[in-house]
């Protein structure tokens, strides 16, 4: 058996998406992209739209996929509010204007993707799907859940809690699910100190540091 295509890439790649049935885009951790034609194998390095750079990479957001091509929506409108969309057709990138508010979240990707907020530090939760701010051009609720029912395990004063608490949210079905740590286990860290400050790599004892059940936890 032998490969169907072989190719240099000119960067080493970090994620890719498959943009059509002949077509893959690739990308590293400094927003730079390459178009791959799996057809005849020709691979072009494309310039990713403006309003992006390495701290407002595409990767880092969720995908969309409509009938004309594949919508960016970005990871937090904490760092940028700006949509972008690709089309396989033309194989360029253009920004698109969506009116997504201050501290908009995207989760999930694809047709169940969702834009969720929490309006202030102790406010309701609001969420929109892709699909609907797609098609409006602006975030537009069509799922509230009363902060009442929420608000004891969030942080009212970090506004990134939500997303790292959230694991799942369904606008059809109206759940919202939550989960995390109540108590770290401090031994471990203790010991990962220990590894460190007895001469081993930072990097490698982090990345073969042991990963175990917490000793407390919450699912709501």
């Amino acid at each position: 058996m032998g490969y169907l295509l072989t190719l240099d890439l000119p960067f080493k790649p970090h994620y890719y998406l498959p943009v059509s049935k002949d077509r893959i885009l690739f990308f590293d951790t400094t927003n730079r992209i390459a178009s791959v034609e799996l057809i005849d194998g020709v691979c072009t390095e494309i310039d990713a739209p403006r309003g992006t750079s390495e701290k407002k990479m595409l990767v880092y957001g969720s995908v969309f996929e409509t009938e004309e091509g594949f919508l960016f929506f970005p990871h937090d409108t904490f760092v940028t509010k700006a949509t972008f969309f690709y089309s396989p057709s033309t194989g360029k990138f253009k920004r698109v204007n969506i009116k997504i508010p201050e501290g908009c979240f995207s989760s999930d990707g694809g047709r169940h993707g969702v834009l969720y907020r929490q309006l202030g530090e102790d406010g309701d939760l609001q969420a929109c799907s892709f699909e609907t701010a797609y098609k409006k051009r602006e975030f537009y609720p069509e799922f509230t859940m009363s902060k009442d029912l929420f608000s004891q395990y969030l942080c009212a004063y970090d506004v990134y809690d939500l997303p790292i608490k959230l694991a799942y949210i369904s606008l059809k079905k109206k759940t919202v699910i939550l989960i995390w740590n109540d108590e770290p286990d401090e031994s471990l860290i203790c010991d990962l100190f220990d590894r460190i400050s007895a001469g081993a790599d930072p990097a490698s004892a982090v990345k073969n540091y042991p990963a175990r059940v917490p000793v407390s936890g919450k699912i709501v």
